[in-house]
């Protein structure tokens, strides 16, 4: 829970606190990548301070907003795409990294379908993200690793992982092409990337978002064809869409129409989301 390791391979040591491994204290890291003190501040306002154990018990179920009024975001719909992708997955055994994973939530679940589970993030502040963990290890039968790093520059070999898991987190990054590289660079041959709850934009809109509530957090929405073509270059083949699970609430009818014809073929779903943008779910297999 608490010390320091050495790097072997560089000699670099790196503390070790509450069961965190920090390995970007004591370096620099790009311009704006820390989003810590944005996302203390969201906490406040959004009452996540003050938590409470069945709260984040609770998480990602809607029940959360029950027991956190104050808390925007949308639970519903995170819950639902995330176990709807989860189905697909068979990941007993398998070494899973969590990216973005904040307060490890969904790294928790990882791990409950026996993943070999590691949990990143560029924030380890109680509350917001890797500290808070501590909750979900304390008298459960499952463990997971925790590392705060930054998600352009992992700390592990390649080949390292069976599986990479990104649970509305990979938006965040100021430079995707290199997110994807990295990804594809610890992942073994064959292995999965796996998003939940993100989201692209149509093919003409803008890809920074200015969210007024929220300074010091980096919300982008790329353009679907750039994020593909990310994709294809990091070395990723097949790319298997998994419908966002509210397409019906657009009101737009060729939206809907595309949606409804996802069902007979995913290469509508793909259409859909390079014409329109929207949220999406996805399973890419490295080459």
């Amino acid at each position: 829970m608490e010390g320091a390791i050495v790097c072997r391979k560089c000699g670099q040591e790196h503390r070790l606190h509450n069961g965190v491994l920090d390995v970007v204290a004591d370096r620099p890291t790009g311009d704006g990548v820390d989003e810590t003190e944005g996302w203390v501040r969201f906490a406040d306002r959004e009452g996540w301070n003050a938590l409470d154990e069945k709260y984040l018990d609770s998480l990602p179920f809607f029940v959360a907003k029950k027991l956190m009024p104050k808390d925007t975001l949308t639970w519903d719909r995170h819950c639902r795409n995330f176990f709807r992708t989860l189905s697909y997955l068979d990941l007993e055994g398998k070494r899973v990294l969590d990216v973005g994973a904040g307060r490890c939530w969904s790294t928790r679940y990882l791990a409950m379908q026996g993943g070999e589970c590691t949990a990143t993030d560029i924030m380890s502040a109680p509350n917001v993200g890797l500290e808070t963990a501590a909750h979900y290890l304390k008298n459960r039968s499952i463990y997971f690793e925790r590392i705060r790093c930054d998600m352009n520059e992992f700390p592990f070999n390649d080949g390292s992982f069976d599986l990479v898991f990104a649970q509305g987190a990979v938006h965040h990054s100021l430079d995707m092409p290199r997110t994807f590289q990295e990804v594809g660079r610890v992942l073994a041959p064959g292995g999965l990337l796996v998003l939940t709850n993100e989201h692209c934009n149509d093919w003409r809109a803008e890809e920074r978002i200015e969210v007024k509530d929220m300074p010091g957090i980096h919300e982008h929405c790329y353009r679907g064809y750039r994020l593909w073509r990310w994709l294809k270059q990091a070395g990723f083949g097949k790319l298997q869409i998994i419908p966002d699970a509210y397409y019906y609430k657009r009101n737009d009818y060729c939206y809907r129409t595309f949606s409804e014809l996802g069902r007979i073929h995913s290469f509508f779903i793909k259409l859909k989301l390079l014409i329109y943008g929207g949220v999406f779910n996805l399973i890419a297999r490295k080459k």
